[in-house]
């Protein structure tokens, strides 16, 4: 069933029970969707195309699709190809610690205590 604005427990529970999850746009002016993050923190390959603002950030953890055809091609090549899925899944579970919060914060701490670290004061 299709439910408009889940909760983020039935969000993330939904999201706990899939393989992949399908996150295209048909347009991009750089900005990036949550999906993706909560889809790799949670283990989930990612199906996207070329205007898929986070799709170069997914290093093997997802597949490129950039028309209705293709998509269906991956899906049942998928479908056929579970061993694909668990290292797509398993690509996409290691991918998922570097954008979970507290590694994020870590890492924008470093960045600022780095330029600080170069101001002169």
């Amino acid at each position: 069933a299709i439910v408009d604005n889940p909760s983020k427990e039935r969000f993330d529970s939904e999201l706990a029970t899939m393989d992949v999850v399908v996150a295209v746009r048909l347009d991009s002016v750089g900005e990036s969707s949550a999906l993706v993050p909560q889809a790799l923190a949670s283990g989930v390959a990612v199906l996207h195309n070329s205007e898929s603002a986070s799709q170069n950030n997914l290093r093997g953890a997802g597949v490129e699709v950039n028309s209705p055809r293709e998509l269906r091609e991956v899906l049942l090549r998928l479908a056929d190809d579970p061993a694909e899925v668990r290292r797509l899944r398993a690509t996409a579970r290691l991918l998922g610690e570097t954008v979970r919060l507290p590694r994020v914060a870590k890492d924008y701490e470093a960045v600022y205590a780095s330029a600080l670290a170069g101001r002169e004061t």
